[in-house]
């Protein structure tokens, strides 16, 4: 199948928006909906996967599209904030159809957004908290979640 698409999602803790564009970098379309955060779903990651699920439905069928058309897709996600959480969230973006794809926690969104060099900090201090930093070398931190201040793992 041919790649037409690229995909950007931002999965926060509130709110999610998909952003679809062109090979080419053209705004196509974008959704918005709730969080798809395991951490703030009653039913974690099966609310994860209900939720992207549903959401990607909407944007595609309003495109004519499918999955298998997106050359590649970031997924940045709150709540991706271990090793363990990053594979069992990638499993589900698998199970989505999607076979070219990052899942990285929302903070290194906005940190390669704001950033010329895709060096620097982010922190998102929203429903949830995290920081992370890339140095000149690509070396990554992030810290996240602050227990029970904010109820992030």
């Amino acid at each position: 199948m041919e790649a037409k698409y690229v995909l950007g999602v931002d999965g926060g803790n509130t709110k999610t928006h998909y952003f679809l564009y062109d090979m080419g970098g053209k705004f196509v379309d974008s959704v918005k909906g709730g969080t798809c955060s395991h951490e703030a779903l009653s039913d974690s990651y099966a609310g994860t996967c209900r939720e992207l699920s549903a959401r990607l439905t909407e944007l595609f069928s309003r495109n004519k599209t499918r999955a298998e058309e997106i050359g590649y897709a970031v997924f940045g996600l709150a709540g991706a904030d271990f090793d363990d959480q990053k594979r069992e969230l990638s499993v589900i973006v698998s199970r989505l159809g999607f076979r070219n794809f990052l899942v990285e926690n929302d903070g290194f969104l906005g940190l390669k957004a704001g950033s010329c060099s895709g060096c620097g900090i982010c922190c998102i201090n929203g429903t949830g908290t995290v920081t992370v930093g890339i140095n000149d070398r690509g070396e990554r931190l992030q810290i996240g979640g602050l227990g029970g201040v904010s109820t992030d793992r």
